[in-house]
């Protein structure tokens, strides 16, 4: 997908899944929302193009693409190609969030760890399959498959954190929703960001401010 546009453009449209999130919400949970609350999702959409734009100044503007023909340039584009693809995984993302949320509640009753095995059954599945299907062909005559090629401990850390934001997620959104589940993520990038001043003692921009103070505006209203 990226090949068609350039990272910064990818990032600030990918906030889209947040508005696509909520319609989905609207069409496959049949939940009504309010128009404050509609107004509160646009702020958290804001919020997040606002914070992916401090992000992009923080790395000294708009990062050099290679082009085909070894050109370098620097600046944001999107081809045709690369739009439709970000607007297919915004729809897909928030189709899949909230689909998931409608199976886990239809069967309310069930344990969520028994629903999460079978979710995560196919989810194993589909990527094991053109994994192995890749390192099939890519392997010419000497097939060789690796799974765990290339992993390091930070890796398994990595792997570890994802389990459990995957199991927090699952609990929230059998318990609550996906809009709950957009205001954590959400939040989750303003936390990275102030641990990220201690940690590697990045500098904040105004940017940063107005994502923040947006995202609280957002949070009071939804639930005003």
């Amino acid at each position: 997908m990226q090949l068609y546009m350039d990272p910064a453009s990818y990032q600030i449209l990918g906030n889209f899944k947040i508005l696509t999130t909520a319609i989905m919400y609207r069409l496959i949970i049949k939940q009504n929302l309010k128009r404050k609350q509609w107004f509160a999702l646009f702020l958290l959409f804001s919020g997040g193009v606002a914070y992916s734009l401090g992000t992009i100044r923080n790395s000294s503007g708009v990062p050099k693409q290679i082009t085909t023909s070894g050109a370098v340039m620097n600046r944001m584009y999107v081809h045709p190609l690369g739009f439709f693809m970000i607007t297919s995984y915004c729809i897909i993302s928030g189709f899949s969030g909230v689909y998931n949320e409608w199976i886990l509640k239809k069967y309310y009753t069930e344990s969520i760890h028994i629903q999460n095995i079978f979710l995560y059954t196919y989810g194993v599945i589909f990527n094991l399959i053109p994994a192995i299907t890749v390192a099939m062909y890519s392997s010419g005559s000497s097939y060789s498959f690796n799974l765990f090629h290339g992993f390091t401990f930070y890796t398994w850390i990595i792997i570890l954190t994802q389990a459990l934001s995957g199991i927090f997620m699952g609990v929230i959104i059998k318990h609550s929703s996906n809009i709950i589940r957009l205001f954590v993520i959400s939040f989750s990038l303003i936390v990275a960001a102030i641990l990220s001043v201690f940690v590697f003692n990045i500098h904040l921009n105004i940017y940063f401010f107005i994502a923040f103070i947006t995202m609280i505006c957002s949070l009071s209203i939804y639930y005003s």
